[in-house]
């Protein structure tokens, strides 16, 4: 019986990396790790708990200290949002210090000592095994990155269209010409855009597991070390200190890594897109400058009989002689008169 319970480095080790499973169907994939499941339920309780509490003691005098904490905070991520997104930031914002909130609620779960908590977790709750760190677990942090990948797919198609979206991932970055050589294009166009699509997912959730995950076992690595007699004590004491509070750092820095990539993935194309328009649009204005400067001759105001002056419209196709545009790509700018002559009137030089 005594041999039974012998704790070695491996049975240590084992026990505190073996999660609290439930089998939801056959195989092996289909099975549902309780413990970081409702470990993640409840922090995300705890945090809108506490928002909650804070708003419901809001005044709108002088902030109490934790009023004047949460407002530095939503803060500090307004002005995180704002400098990616300039556009209206009432989902962004929020879904941001959602995000980052939450996941910062989980990565402090490390921060309690693994040996107490497990004695706890078995003596008082009479659960054996149970992990409470939830980012430490790949199906966790892989959850919340596929719901980012999701939202940001949603964006897209939003804001470029169906039709649109299903044209750049088959028609950027390389292009569909020559003619020719347009079906090779358009696979290796789609080829690129998927390892992009692909690689986000998994770097955003690989990148948050790998650093909770490695520190959890630096921690039981030093506490074995700590069980190893007195010199090891000595030695395990003031490392476990020095690197309790390095994973400060790194738990504060992962929630913001993540929450800062979830707002660039899912807004990136907005933004993008916005900047395609707001090229079109500089290309645009040089063309006209270089026409109502008397390149093309474009007359002044003219004159309707009535003493008034009237608008002239930009009618007709795009024209080639331009001139010498302050753009890179002549052709662009004939391609963005073309499709905006119809919301364009000029009133002269």
């Amino acid at each position: 019986m005594a041999a039974e319970r012998e704790l070695t480095p491996n049975s240590y080790i084992g026990h505190h990396l073996t999660f609290f499973q439930h089998p939801v169907g056959e195989g092996s994939f289909w099975t549902l790790n309780v413990d970081s499941l409702v470990t993640a339920v409840v922090l995300g309780f705890v945090g809108v708990g506490f928002l909650w509490w804070v708003v419901r003691g809001a005044t709108s005098g002088v902030p109490n200290k934790r009023q004047a904490f949460v407002e530095i905070l939503c803060d500090f991520v307004d002005r995180q949002a704002k400098d990616i997104f300039q556009g209206d930031r009432k989902f962004i914002a929020p879904t941001a210090l959602t995000v980052g909130l939450w996941v910062l609620l989980m990565n402090s779960m490390d921060f309690l000592p693994v040996d107490i908590m497990a004695w706890i977790y078995e003596n008082v709750l009479h659960l054996h095994n149970w992990r409470g760190v939830p980012t430490a677990d790949v199906n966790t942090t892989f959850a919340l990155a596929l719901t980012v990948w999701l939202l940001m797919i949603y964006f897209s198609v939003t804001v470029k269209g169906l039709g649109g979206w299903i044209h750049e991932l088959f028609c950027t970055p390389f292009g569909v010409r020559p003619l020719w050589a347009s079906p090779l294009l358009a696979f290796f166009n789609f080829l690129f855009n998927m390892v992009e699509y692909i690689s986000k997912p998994l770097s955003h959730s690989l990148r948050l597991f790998g650093n909770m995950y490695a520190g959890e076992i630096i921690f039981l690595l030093l506490w074995m070390m700590a069980g190893a007699g007195l010199a090891g004590t000595l030695l395990a004491v003031p490392l476990g200190l020095v690197w309790a509070i390095f994973h400060i750092l790194i738990v504060l820095l992962q929630a913001y890594i993540f929450m800062m990539l979830t707002i660039v993935y899912i807004f990136q194309p907005p933004v993008q897109h916005g900047r395609i328009r707001l090229q079109a649009a500089v290309a645009l204005a040089a063309a006209v400058r270089q026409h109502v400067r008397g390149r093309d001759h474009l007359s002044a105001p003219v004159d309707d009989g009535r003493g008034r002056p009237h608008r002239r419209r930009l009618g007709g196709r795009a024209r080639r002689g331009l001139g010498d545009l302050p753009y890179p790509d002549r052709r662009a700018a004939g391609v963005h008169i073309h499709d905006a002559d119809d919301r364009l009137h000029l009133h002269g030089a």
